[in-house]
């Protein structure tokens, strides 16, 4: 089921791709990243759940950054939990808010409720950005938390997304070439996997 967009998702959109116009190319010189996309990048749609490894704070621009214009359109508006501290902090809150992320909360309850407005986002064909783990991990994969196996019987399809060598600027700036690897769009509305499943998934990638 599809509803229809509110005016504030329709700032959310163009907010969104003026800033990837604005930001997508210059990411991508700096980084001088290994891209790999999908084969069927062509039939990305709204609703779709994508999925990856967390290594900074930057990491939803830049991976957003690493996706091409004409798919990226097809995306918006995007929506990313975020967590409830970072979140509430005066000065990240608007920004926050504008560009998509959400309040993923703080206690049990909260968080129950973060999670259901996931399921609901995507229910109504909106676009989720998740990063599983939860948490950053520099130098590996870390553990998923669980629901990811939910959120993705309930998308428009899966796309995993393997980074590497983003969790020090500093050494892209100066040595190393960092690696993107975006899988196939996947679909499990039959084929549910467990969150150690997922896990494994991304890290073959």
């Amino acid at each position: 089921m599809k509803n229809k967009y509110t005016f504030i998702e329709y700032i959310r959109s163009l907010v969104q791709i003026m800033l990837h116009i604005i930001i997508a190319y210059p990411v991508r010189i700096f980084c001088r990243t290994e891209r790999v996309l999908p084969t069927n990048l062509n039939i990305l749609k709204r609703g779709v759940l994508v999925v990856s490894n967390h290594q900074s704070m930057a990491d939803p621009f830049v991976v957003l950054s690493h996706i091409p214009l004409r798919s990226f359109l097809k995306l918006v508006p995007l929506y990313f939990p975020v967590d409830s501290e970072e979140y509430n902090r005066f000065y990240f809150k608007p920004f926050l808010k504008i560009l998509g992320g959400y309040d993923i909360g703080g206690t049990k309850k909260e968080k129950l409720i973060g999670l259901m407005q996931t399921r609901d986002f995507l229910k109504h064909g909106r676009t989720i950005f998740l990063f599983p783990e939860g948490k950053i991990n520099k130098d590996s994969i870390g553990d998923f938390q669980r629901g990811i196996e939910f959120f993705m019987q309930e998308s428009n399809g899966v796309v995993f997304v393997r980074m590497d060598g983003f969790s020090s600027y500093w050494d892209i700036l100066i040595r190393k070439k960092p690696t993107m690897k975006f899988s196939q769009i996947y679909y499990f509305d039959t084929h549910p996997m467990c969150c150690q499943e997922v896990k494994m998934f991304l890290e073959t990638i």
